[in-house]
């Protein structure tokens, strides 16, 4: 399941979790999960397919304690970021998130909204 998140092959995710061949919440010794994983490495089908068989968003890496959310954001991946909100994913530190996200020109708002409503998004959970 590692190595099929890790590259974004959907069909083999798919064919692992219709066999049972590996939990959806299985964690390497790191504690990254497969959705960590596609999530860090912007797999958005991958993503995509682990929500919807409910994969847990709030499994914490050991070395810094970030959730698929945070990783998202450090990388990144604004659409994956949007799916793990929309999928109840808890915002925790929501300051961390907001400097991520400005560092990639992230916008949760619409045009006419100031950057002070991304805090209040955040917090509100979108």
């Amino acid at each position: 399941m590692f190595l099929a998140c890790q590259y974004g092959s959907v069909k083999l995710v798919e064919r692992i979790i219709a066999t049972g061949a590996a939990k959806i919440d299985q964690t390497d010794q790191d504690n990254w999960s497969p959705l960590f994983i596609a999530c860090l490495r912007g797999h958005t089908k991958v993503v995509e397919k682990l929500l919807e068989v409910g994969a847990d968003p709030e499994i914490r890496e050991n070395r810094f304690g970030w959730t698929p959310l945070l990783a998202t954001c450090f990388a990144g991946h604004a659409e994956i970021a949007r799916m793990l909100i929309a999928h109840a994913a808890k915002i925790g530190s929501y300051m961390w998130v907001v400097q991520i996200l400005r560092c990639h020109n992230f916008r949760f708002y619409s045009r006419t909204a100031t950057s002070l409503d991304v805090g209040k998004k955040i917090l509100d959970g979108i």
